[in-house]
């Protein structure tokens, strides 16, 4: 269970939600999210209902979101659980950037980095930057040339939105595979 989520005398906090999966063969899966269900569900059969958790999931995305700009880098980090931190740097070479783009990502453990810059600056910076991350963190890119602040907002949401897509098909099929092999 997230810790974030749990007051000093060990309880969920009241807004929070404690989704929890149990196997009849002991396999489990527990987790926590910051927002009050939509309704109290306990349900017991052979196929859990898993919507309710991957819409959770979705709006769970925990990324980083680097933006270089001409007086240096602007980052952003997006927690699952907590509030955004944001950091300011001033700095002038593209190797620099980079390894303070992957420092931020290894100390937050983040799975999605959205590395934002002018075209002609991205291919090479997004080699640096994914060549000393973790293999589970993705690099999704946005050219930044003839984008306003809110044509930016939006290219980022729909990305981290897009990504969110894309775990919670790995995560059905990883679903699928494990269930299928129980069945044997």
């Amino acid at each position: 269970m997230n810790h974030l989520l749990v007051d000093e005398l060990g309880e969920l906090a009241q807004e929070a939600t404690l989704a929890a999966l149990f196997g009849a063969d002991g396999r489990h899966f527990v987790t926590s999210y910051p927002h009050p269900p939509r309704h109290e569900v306990l349900e017991q059969g052979n196929l859990p209902n898993l919507a309710p958790l991957l819409y959770a999931e979705q709006a769970l995305t925990h990324h980083v979101v680097a933006v270089v700009t001409t007086n240096g880098l602007e980052m952003l980090t997006v927690p699952r659980h907590g509030a955004p931190a944001e950091a300011s740097y001033t700095i002038d070479d593209s190797m620099r950037v980079a390894d303070v783009v992957q420092r931020v990502c290894r100390l937050s453990r983040t799975t999605l980095l959205l590395l934002c810059g002018p075209a002609s600056d991205l291919a090479d910076l997004a080699d640096h930057v994914a060549s000393g991350l973790a293999v589970e963190t993705s690099v999704v890119t946005i050219a930044t040339d003839g984008l306003d602040g809110h044509q930016l907002s939006v290219e980022m949401a729909r990305a981290t939105a897009t990504r969110a897509a894309e775990r919670t098909v790995e995560v059905l099929r990883l679903w699928r595979f494990h269930h299928s092999r129980a069945r044997r």
